[in-house]
């Protein structure tokens, strides 16, 4: 498995590396007004088995960007099977140091509301659905090898609640998204 991602990346980079137009030699920023990128990511956090999710993002300005995501993850705390059945968030990138024009280092924040499902094996066999509300904070690092292709490196912190259980959980992921301008 791991072989084939590597062969899909190097693939799609060689792709995009191809349909390049001049980003090694321009001296503009990548975060511009108007850019927009979209992808996916996957990653793990402290007690979960996998986490996964798809990403949307426009830049306002050379600093600040509104994003979109929709995440799923799948965990086991103790003798209970977690399942974040679907969590949709919305909020702002704000890219706090951009040293190059390939590289931006962002602050991120936003709400949440998705929904659980807790099943548990102890005390008692059973099944809870829940919905689940909150908001996270987080660092994330943008690296861009072509002006179409983007990697991030992402931490989070979410603080989320429900009538099942209130939680918190780190999330650490690796994306990849494409870029275009309008």
């Amino acid at each position: 498995m791991k072989k084939i991602i590597l062969a899909l990346f190097c693939m799609l980079s060689a792709v995009l590396n191809a349909q390049d137009d001049g980003f090694k030699s321009s001296s503009c920023l990548l975060h511009n007004k108007g850019m927009q990128s979209a992808g996916a990511r996957v990653g793990i956090g402290t007690k979960n088995k996998i986490g996964y999710g798809l990403d949307w993002s426009l830049c306002l300005n050379s600093n600040l960007a509104v994003a979109i995501e929709i995440d799923q993850e799948k965990a086991v705390f103790g003798h209970s099977d977690f399942s974040n059945d679907f969590l949709f968030g919305g909020g702002i990138d704000w890219a706090f140091v951009h040293p190059t024009n390939w590289l931006f280092l962002n602050w991120t924040l936003g709400a949440n509301i998705g929904h659980d499902t807790w099943s548990a094996d102890v005390p008692k066999n059973g099944t809870i659905k829940t919905l689940c509300y909150g908001a996270n904070t987080g660092f994330q690092m943008d690296f861009y090898p072509t002006s179409r292709l983007n990697l991030s490196l992402k931490a989070q912190q979410y603080l989320l609640f429900s009538s099942a259980e209130n939680y918190v959980k780190p999330m650490f992921t690796f994306g990849i998204k494409y870029v275009w301008n309008n």
